[in-house]
This record gives structure tokens, sequence and C-alpha cells, in this order.
């Protein structure tokens, strides 16, 4: 009787966690590398930034990113309505919808907003709307490595079921971006305004339009 409902637990949770909300917090290390072609000439350039990261899924997320040094370096927040993302270094304030093109601003590929929660919160991607952007996925190592590829060159792999959340994207023009992120016990307070984010007065306001 008690294997019985120890095991009924433990997918009931399993459950919640596939479907239900969560809200967490995370720290971690990006690195990019872009390849940059001017009057016939390529060169390589590589970065790196460090991230904080609070989430609450479904829809709702703040990245504090930071440069060398702890230079600040933008912040994006999104919204179960929309993605916004302010660039000091620009002057510049980007509001875009909650689609694959939500980060285009910053991120060399496709991404949707609701696509790094699944990241985050170890779930699986939207199948539909993979295939409708010509993404398949499939499992390696047992299942704990996940490769989604797309005839365009598009490659995102990530690690699942560790606890530190480990992913990369490539693309076709050589573009290449990796994050390790680690949970960290939460020193933030979830509220309304973690989710807000406006434009400093002088900054140059984007609004991307609606596809």
């Amino acid at each position: 009787m008690g294997a019985c409902a120890t095991q009924q637990t433990s997918e009931v949770n399993r459950n919640q966690r596939s479907t239900g909300t969560e809200f967490g917090q995370w720290s971690g290390r990006g690195s990019a590398t872009r390849v940059v072609s001017k009057d016939g000439n390529s060169k390589t350039e590589n970065w790196t930034v460090n991230l904080e990261v609070v989430a609450r899924t479904p829809g709702f997320g703040r990245i504090e990113v930071t440069g060398a040094m702890g230079v600040y370096g933008g912040t994006i927040a999104w919204n179960e309505s929309e993605t916004r993302i302010l660039l000091p270094g620009q002057r510049k304030f980007v509001i875009a919808p909650n689609s694959s093109r939500a980060f285009v601003s910053i991120l060399p590929f496709p991404i949707s907003p609701a696509e790094v929660e699944a990241i985050l919160f170890d779930r699986d991607f939207d199948a539909a709307a993979f295939r409708a952007r010509g993404i398949s996925c499939r499992s390696e190592s047992s299942g704990e490595k996940q490769i989604c590829r797309s005839e365009d060159g598009f490659s995102l792999e990530r690690i699942r079921g560790r606890v530190e959340t480990d992913f990369q994207v490539t693309t076709a023009d050589g573009a290449k971006v990796k994050m390790v992120l680690k949970p960290i016990r939460s020193k933030v307070e979830e509220r309304a305004e973690l989710w807000a984010l406006e434009a400093p007065k002088g900054f140059k306001v984007i609004q991307q339009p609606r596809l």
C-alpha cells in the first residue's frame, strides 16, 4: 500500500511539473560566436555574458544581462502579451510580440518565450509550433540529450533531466550560442513588477510588427 501511494505521488508530481505553474530562478553564463563579413573579409567575434534569470510558467520571465567586469548589458522581460528588451548600449527599447521572432534584435536565431520557458523548466517543446517552422527533434544518450534541427541549418541541443540548464544553438551562417544556468534558491520575491519593463527617457522605442 505504501509503495503504491509513493508511486502515485511521484506520477502526480511529474505531471504537475510538465503542465503546471512553476516559479524559478537561475544564474549562469552564456557565450556567443558569430562570423562577420565586411569588405570581402570575414572575422569571428566571440563574447561571454553573465545571466540572472527569473521565470514563472506559463508566460512570464525576466533576464538581466551583464558583461565583462559586471558591466550592465541589458534586460529582457516578457509577460503573457509581449516581450520587452532594454538595450542601454544602443539606447534602444524593443517591444516585440511573443513569437519565435521575439528576440531577433539580440539573438541570431528564432526562439519564442514559451520555448525559453520549456528549456528552463525542462519541459517538452510545442511539437506543432516546431513542425510549423520545419523543426524536428530526436533524443540521444538514453533520452538525456535532445537535438532539434531544421533544413535551413538551425540546430538546438539541450541536456534534459539534470539540475542545471545546458543548451546550445547553432545556425547555418556560423553563429553559435551556448548557455549553462544553475538553479539557485530564490532571492527574489515574485511580484508583478518583475515582468514589467519601461523605456527610459531618451531611448528609441522600436515596435516590432505582429506577423
